[in-house]
């Protein structure tokens, strides 16, 4: 069975929605799909970079990927768009996560 959320925001793909990349970067991470929804999460990063949200997202999809330093990254990115006025995230929260699961496998 597909995803509902996944039929919808593809066929929003017609119009050229930009949200559409975030919103089914979200709805294929929740299907396990990390590889896909890493693709979009890091196309609306790049078109919209100054959005805390894309590079939350970004940083999710990556932890759940491995990849603790390409995640590290995207996080910071967002705590600092939410400094300057960005959306308030869960970022700072999930960094410190991340920083505590990597302290406690290296030590």
């Amino acid at each position: 069975m597909r995803c509902l959320t996944d039929r919808l925001v593809k066929r929003r793909f017609s119009g050229g929605s930009l949200l559409g990349h975030i919103r089914l970067a979200g709805c294929l991470a929740a299907r396990g799909r990390y590889d896909e929804a890493y693709d979009h999460a890091c196309v609306f990063s790049e078109l919209a970079p100054r959005n805390s949200w894309g590079w939350t997202h970004l940083g999710r999809i990556c932890i759940e990927r491995g990849e603790g330093a390409e995640s590290a990254g995207a996080l910071r990115r967002a705590i600092r768009l939410e400094r300057a006025g960005s959306y308030e995230t869960p970022a700072a929260g999930m960094l410190a996560s991340l920083r505590s699961g990597l302290s406690e496998l290296q030590g």
